[in-house]
């Protein structure tokens, strides 16, 4: 900040509005204070989160998107490599508990954090992308794909998102990034 400020650059403190009204968080900016239940039946709080690097949060449309499905297949699977570079993993959607586990259960996803009930007021205070379908004549609003990756704190360090579900992110491509950033000491990126 100190740099920015002799270069006469205003300092990013804050998210910034994107056409529509939606806000882009940039990294270095603080999440907010996101909770919700997981489905082993604990609160999971993402500002009380003490990993030893980082956390990985992915926020998924719900168990209805056989895209997210696939996604969340990698992620399980990379759950331990994640954990060796002191990253804790979790996703959630809007999903019901029901939903959440029957996710689980279906896809075998044994190594993930699954979490449920993501609220709408915390889709549009994370700045997601959201959309809606009516299935069985209930209209639902959820949120599209993003994963963040956030330091210990709550401040974001990166915020990958899209306004679809076809276009995830590459997991593997990722994990070889976070190796490449942290013999670097993770420096701040995308927040100029």
């Amino acid at each position: 900040m100190a740099d920015e400020a002799q270069a006469g650059l205003p300092a990013r403190t804050s998210p910034s509005r994107i056409p529509g009204g939606n806000l882009l968080l940039r990294p270095g900016t603080q999440t907010p204070p996101i909770e919700f239940n997981l489905i082993d039946g604990s609160l999971w709080s993402l500002h009380k989160r003490d990993p030893a690097a980082l956390t990985l949060l992915s926020f998924r449309r719900g168990n209805f998107c056989r895209y997210c499905r696939g996604h969340l297949a990698q992620l399980d699977s990379l759950v331990p490599a994640f954990e060796e570079r002191g990253i804790e993993v979790v996703t959630v959607s809007t999903d019901g508990i029901e939903e959440a586990q029957r996710l689980r259960l279906e896809h075998g996803l044994n190594r993930l954090a699954i979490g449920h009930g993501l609220r709408q007021d915390d889709i549009e205070a994370c700045g997601l992308f959201a959309s809606e379908r009516v299935m069985n004549g209930v209209r639902q609003r959820f949120a599209e794909p993003a994963l963040w990756l956030v330091r210990p704190g709550g401040q974001l360090y990166a915020n990958f998102q899209s306004s679809m579900s076809c276009a995830p992110n590459d997991l593997n491509l990722l994990l070889e990034g976070i190796d490449t950033l942290a013999a670097h000491g993770f420096p701040d990126r995308g927040n100029a």
